[in-house]
């Protein structure tokens, strides 16, 4: 794919009428006090806590750009590069190389987490939303907020 796309600038705009997304899904084993991290720019973090032993974690890729055959090619580009070690789990939006222009894209991760991890998310560009997590949490925003309900 080429690095650049034509008409605009990156970021929510009008005239984006091309749109398309697709899912990234993985789940992973942590010990007790391992810990999960999830770095965002352009999205958002909704983290759940559960009684579980298992980190779940739901990518949802949407692009958009000036045309509806250009919106399906940018999406497949959106790379969320993941490390994993049998303590840790880090995973990030490295996003799309180039230079680009006319489109828009964000990444929403929606992440279940045991009780007894301890996460930290980390956004650019949007929201860290955590719900019923009752392990140790660090949540870090930048252009965005932090919401925390019964944590």
């Amino acid at each position: 794919m080429a690095g650049l796309f034509m008409a605009g600038c990156h970021g929510p705009m009008g005239g984006l009428v091309g749109q398309a997304s697709d899912e990234w899904v993985r789940s992973y084993e942590l010990p007790r006090d391992g810990e999960i991290q999830v770095s965002a720019t352009n999205g958002s973090i909704d983290l759940e806590g559960y009684d579980g032993k298992t980190v779940e974690v739901r990518a949802e890729r949407t692009a958009r750009a000036v045309s509806v055959e250009a919106a399906p090619e940018l999406v497949s580009e959106i790379a969320i590069n993941e490390e994993v070690t049998p303590d840790r789990v880090v995973i990030r939006t490295e996003g799309v190389s180039g230079i680009l222009i006319g489109v828009s894209y964000q990444v929403k991760y929606h992440v279940r987490a045991p009780h007894s991890v301890v996460a930290r998310m980390r956004v650019t560009n949007g929201i860290v939303t955590a719900k019923r997590f009752s392990g140790h949490l660090i949540a870090t925003s930048t252009n965005g907020g932090i919401v925390g309900e019964e944590i």
